[in-house]
């Protein structure tokens, strides 16, 4: 309706213009149309409509999907690294683009005790600051932030990552995939292993295309991590990077105060 009332208006101004109005446009609907039979949904919509409470809930540590998260006040002060982000964003054109960020703060919305949405303010990085080389690895160039006035995610669609230092390009950071806690390898027999030792992996070793798909409660038991060692996709000549103790989020003791989802 926008684009048929607007037709010489570009389409980046329609997109704002949609975004400031959607939120009116809902509300009158809502009151003004019979949208649903089902007693519940009706009201669910109409507290939708109304829109959060102005009062903000806010967190440092959150759990959601199986993946622990700090903000970055928190992150500072532990030896583990909790608050690297990614998420995969559908465009207009159909096209999947995929965001890399840090998180700075955790703010719930509260629809006025009908329900709670969780959102991750983060610093993502622009998209010419995303490249990868020819073995697969993923780098991140946090010196080109992107500038935006929606810095806001929803947690749900969060995925986990930490950042490693490149040992060559110093400005760059290796974005390695973490497997959400709970979310185990299936070894034969023949394959039996011990649980992998963080302090004992070499980032260049892991598959930056790790799975991440479960439906996880996150206050089940420790983290495995998965390690997929391919020698064949290792970069060549390039040290090993040392990882700060456990990088993994695998801490003991810090749940007091953890929010959880789930």
């Amino acid at each position: 309706m926008l684009r048929r009332n607007n037709p010489n208006m570009p389409l980046q101004d329609i997109k704002r213009m949609h975004i400031d109005q959607f939120p009116d446009w809902f509300e009158y609907i809502v009151d003004n149309e019979h949208l649903h039979d089902d007693e519940v949904v009706r009201t669910d919509l109409q507290w939708l409509a109304k829109g959060p409470d102005t009062i903000l809930g806010k967190c440092n540590r959150f759990v959601i999907n199986g993946y622990r998260f700090r903000t970055k006040d928190v992150n500072e002060q532990s030896k583990t690294q909790n608050r690297g982000v990614v998420v995969t964003a559908r465009t207009t054109n159909d096209e999947d683009v995929t965001y890399y960020g840090k998180l700075i703060d955790i703010i719930e919305l509260n629809y006025y005790g009908t329900r709670k949405v969780v959102l991750f303010q983060c610093d993502w990085v622009q998209d010419r600051a995303v490249k990868k080389d020819r073995y697969g690895f993923t780098f991140v160039n946090f010196n080109r932030r992107l500038v935006t006035k929606e810095p806001y995610v929803l947690a749900s669609q969060v995925l986990q990552v930490f950042y490693v230092p490149d040992p060559i390009e110093k400005e760059w950071d290796v974005a390695i995939k973490i497997l959400p806690r709970d979310l185990f390898k299936m070894f034969t027999e023949d394959e039996e292993t011990d649980d992998v030792d963080p302090n004992d992996v070499d980032p260049n070793d892991l598959d930056p295309t790790l799975p991440i798909e479960a439906e996880i409660d996150p206050q089940i038991g420790p983290t495995m991590v998965d390690v997929d060692i391919r020698p064949n996709e290792v970069r060549p000549n390039v040290p090993a990077i040392p990882v700060d103790e456990s990088t993994i989020n695998n801490q003991a003791g810090e749940d007091e105060g953890i929010l959880y989802d789930g």
